[in-house]
């Protein structure tokens, strides 16, 4: 459920280009609440409840998982400066990330649970519905656009993400990313079925929590969504997570002094935060 993308907030820190690391971190459970409004409104009861599960969840985080990031991010940093960054190297970084998400999921997916028995049905029916609403706004976007719309609306999405660690592309690192985008294989309709699928059994196990096994496949749906995933969703990320590293690796060998200037100011911004969030 939605809940469990909540703590994507906590990765933030990571990947924020414009916004202070330190703010988003220190204010996180204002900005929790203020997304949860969006899909849920809790009862006092529930709102008292998820703040302390919510310090719980801070102190956690900032004792042993900040150091690891500052650790990922240094040797990332020493990787940009000393050598090339090739494909491997990326997929390597990229697991590692994914490493990340996956020990943060298993460990808050136990409260999460606990959290979820305290709903009562309407909010189920709504937060449902917000999701299905949600997901129409994704197809209308892309509604009527051919291939080649489809193409360039992603290489804008990914220059988007890049810039603000580069600064403005040239000419040839443009045109990299537009031959990304043209090899990229659509996955889209496969990501909306495994979706509509993980959500459609999140809801049954919801509205069915009194069943004595809700609790281990509840925990279960929550921990493993992977068993949701089609086998071409599958396969067409991991074929694209091969032309992302390419990408990334010919990006870094066309950087300009300017450029790897930038980048080393921002993930040095980006260490010296955690290190000191670590400290407070």
């Amino acid at each position: 459920m939605k809940k469990q993308l909540l703590v994507l907030l906590f990765i933030i820190p990571l990947a924020l280009g414009g916004c202070s690391t330190q703010f988003v971190y220190n204010n996180i459970d204002w900005l929790i609440h203020w997304y949860l409004d969006d899909y849920i409104d809790l009862t006092q009861s529930q709102k008292k409840h998820f703040d302390g599960k919510m310090q719980l969840w801070l102190n956690w985080h900032r004792n042993l998982e900040l150091a690891r990031y500052q650790a990922q991010l240094t040797e990332l940093k020493n990787t940009v400066n000393e050598g090339a960054l090739t494909p491997q190297l990326w997929l390597q970084h990229s697991q590692q990330a994914r490493e990340h998400w996956v020990r943060f999921r298993n460990t808050l997916s136990p409260d999460l649970l606990e959290l979820a028995m305290e709903l009562s049905n309407e909010q189920i029916e709504k937060f449902f519905t917000a999701l299905e609403q949600e997901m129409q706004e994704r197809l209308q976007e892309r509604a009527g656009k051919n291939q080649e719309a489809l193409n360039k609306l992603r290489a804008k999405e990914l220059t988007d993400k890049i810039k603000p660690w580069t600064g403005k592309l040239n000419q040839e690192q443009k045109q990299l990313i537009a031959s990304y985008s043209r090899q990229h294989i659509s996955s889209f309709q496969s990501f909306i079925q495994y979706r509509r699928s993980w959500q459609a059994r999140a809801k049954a196990l919801l509205l069915d929590r009194e069943s004595q096994d809700f609790k281990p496949l509840f925990l279960q749906l929550l921990t493993k969504p992977e068993r949701f995933k089609p086998p071409e969703l599958a396969r067409a990320w991991g074929a694209n997570r091969q032309l992302r590293a390419q990408l990334m690796s010919d990006l870094h060998a066309t950087l300009t002094a300017k450029q790897k200037r930038r980048l080393n100011h921002k993930l040095a911004d980006l260490i010296e935060d955690l290190i000191e969030l670590q400290e407070e």
